[in-house]
């Protein structure tokens, strides 16, 4: 799907010999890990920055999703391997076909999919979720590059009407909500009043927003508009490392409700629920000889044209300094939260192989009578407790890291891998949410409703 990122000197020849030694074991354990996370690396192109100052940190090898990482003081090398992986040069429809059209097409009968992007600032994260900014809903529709949520509601669309056209008994209803998550607060990106929305938990709904706006949607176009309300209302502003950095975690879900009615008058709902995770990325924070962070700011934006603006110029700067850093706070609070979730969940998980192989071993047939599972704290955030059900439970789930070429991002790129190679370990189990009710329990409730009006006259 992308080409290798072409490199010069050590990484090069690294990536070389990587293909001869990983070739033929790809294929084969990307079909073992079918019930794990799923986990992919797309490599941003690079800029003009990144051209003059050199952008052969990182290369990526799609004939054997390896990603070779030049770090450190001594140009070290680790090699990394992973479901796949995408060069500088693919495609938002390459993107989509690897990581979201299977979970995509199971929605409509009742199985639940998660993507995240998951990054450093400035990588690309919301530009393959949500595409680039655009002056309509119309235009968005259109953009050859738009996201994947963009392409995920086409899909949808697409297939409740070949399946009402297949079968006359289905009726599909879909709902879409956008929330983000803004310094440990959730709001309502549909209506901008609601904030502070609590989350709940119970036996039905799984974890929920209470209160969260959920519009129903006939047609693509009206989901489209949806998105692109929710997305004039997000968060976002200017950092050092990108100019529209988004400043919160935004959470896009399509909800598809399938009924259908068989010929003996019961009825099976089937209901299946797509979640779009932008996740905001961290920045280090850097502090000018004033001691006032200059984070998104730039040189220029400390530097003022006259002694009588200076002061103004210095105050205006210094708040919008302040509120960068609490922000940047949060998100990295919610980002460790989330990576403690992620390593403890690998550890259960390898810890579990590792007891099942002895139990195998010792006893045959002994299963995985003996495994303990290890407590994981889903509630030092609103991010990680939001996504439990996707995190390990019942969802099918990919991941998309996102790298930048940038030497200066070295350090930022390994972290990321790092958190992607972690949660290549974790497993998911899909099953279908599925209702189902019998001709006699409609008449039974038609039957308490006459006995409750009889009553009442």
């Amino acid at each position: 799907l992308a080409r290798v990122t072409d490199v010069a000197g050590p990484i090069g020849a690294a990536m070389v010999a990587a293909k001869a030694s990983n070739g033929a074991g790809s294929a084969s354990s990307a079909g073992m890990n079918s019930g794990n996370v799923r986990v992919y690396v797309r490599l941003r192109p690079p800029t003009p920055i990144d051209l003059d100052q050199g952008h052969t940190t990182v290369a990526v090898d799609s004939e054997t999703n390896t990603v070779l990482l030049r770090c450190g003081r001594r140009d070290e090398q680790k090699s990394f391997t992973f479901d796949g992986v995408l060069g500088d040069s693919s495609s938002q429809q390459q993107v989509y076909d690897m990581s979201s059209t299977s979970a995509v097409a199971d929605c409509a009968s009742g199985y639940s999919g998660s993507t995240y992007v998951y990054g450093q600032t400035g990588a690309g994260k919301t530009h393959t979720v949500f595409g680039p900014t655009s002056p309509s809903p119309a235009a968005m529709e259109r953009d050859p590059n738009r996201g994947l949520v963009c392409r995920a509601l086409e899909q949808v669309f697409a297939d409740m009407e070949r399946r009402k056209r297949e079968d006359r008994n289905i009726s599909f209803a879909c709902n879409c909500s956008f929330l983000e998550i803004y310094k440990e607060q959730i709001m309502d990106l549909l209506e901008p009043a609601s904030i502070s929305l609590p989350i709940r938990s119970d036996s039905v709904r799984g974890v929920y927003v209470e209160g969260l706006c959920e519009p129903e949607v006939s047609s693509l176009s009206e989901a489209c508009s949806v998105l692109w309300r929710g997305l004039q209302n997000r968060r976002t502003g200017a950092t050092h490392m990108n100019e529209r950095s988004s400043r919160s975690h935004a959470v896009f879900t399509i909800s598809v409700e399938a009924t259908e009615t068989s010929p003996d008058g019961s009825v099976a709902t089937r209901t299946g629920r797509l979640r779009f995770v932008d996740l905001a990325g961290s920045e280090r924070q850097r502090t000018s000889p004033e001691g006032i962070s200059t984070d998104g700011l730039g040189s220029a934006a400390l530097s003022v044209s006259s002694a009588a603006g200076s002061a103004v110029g210095l105050d205006k700067d210094a708040k919008t300094s302040s509120l960068r850093v609490r922000e940047a706070g949060a998100i990295n609070k919610s980002l460790s939260a989330l990576n403690n979730v992620i390593l403890s969940l690998s550890r259960e998980e390898r810890l579990r192989n590792k007891q099942m192989s002895s139990s195998s071993l010792s006893a045959p047939g002994g299963g995985d009578a003996g495994a303990s599972r290890a407590f994981v704290n889903f509630r030092d955030s609103k991010l990680t407790l939001l996504l439990k059900d996707s995190l390990g439970g019942n969802s099918r789930t990919a991941i998309v890291a996102h790298v930048s070429p940038s030497a200066a991002s070295a350090g930022e790129s390994l972290s990321t891998l790092q958190f992607a190679a972690r949660a290549k370990d974790i497993r998911c189990t899909s099953v279908p949410n599925v209702k189902l009710a019998s001709a006699a329990d409609g008449l039974q409730g038609e039957a308490g409703s006459l006995r409750q009006q009889l009553a009442t006259d």
